[in-house]
């Protein structure tokens, strides 16, 4: 009976590709290797106790030729506002869904793309540093795109 259920379960996540990334901080041997123990955090880096994480899924639908699903989940954990560390702007994430189509028209290749970005429609304060300055960089509000590509 166990074979059974192991068997077919896979079957639906076949055509799934799964993305995922997670930083690797190693405190306690940089400050082994400068000698130093620093207690604050630069101004825009997430905490590494809260740190970064991002998740892509994409799945090509078995029963839907050409048709792709796809969905992200971002979180970043708290920031510093600047190197004094008086200031904290919290932890936040994300969620963004999609699809899109592939389809020929004639001999032309075809994309037909929606996406909905911060589906939750979340408040978030993205980052704590801009390029040249700190600066608190507000996150995007929920956000729908489509758009349609073709290759000739």
């Amino acid at each position: 009976m166990v074979h059974r259920w192991s068997s077919l379960l896979p079957a639906p996540f076949l055509l799934m590709l799964c993305i995922t990334g997670l930083p690797l901080i190693f405190h306690d041997e940089i400050d082994a290797a400068v000698g130093e123990d620093y207690d604050s955090t630069f101004a825009g880096a997430p905490s590494a106790e809260g740190g970064t994480a991002n998740a892509d899924v994409e799945w090509d639908l078995p029963f839907v030729p050409g048709v792709t699903l796809t969905g992200r989940a971002l979180y970043t954990g708290e920031q510093y506002a600047d190197a004094a560390n008086p200031l904290e702007i919290d932890s936040w994430a994300v969620f963004d869904l999609g699809a899109r189509y592939v389809f020929a028209a004639g001999d032309v290749p075809v994309t037909l793309r929606l996406a909905a970005e911060n589906v939750g429609n979340q408040a978030y304060w993205a980052s704590a540093f801009d390029t040249f300055s700190n600066a608190l960089l507000q996150g995007r509000p929920r956000t729908v795109r489509a758009s349609i590509s073709a290759d000739f």
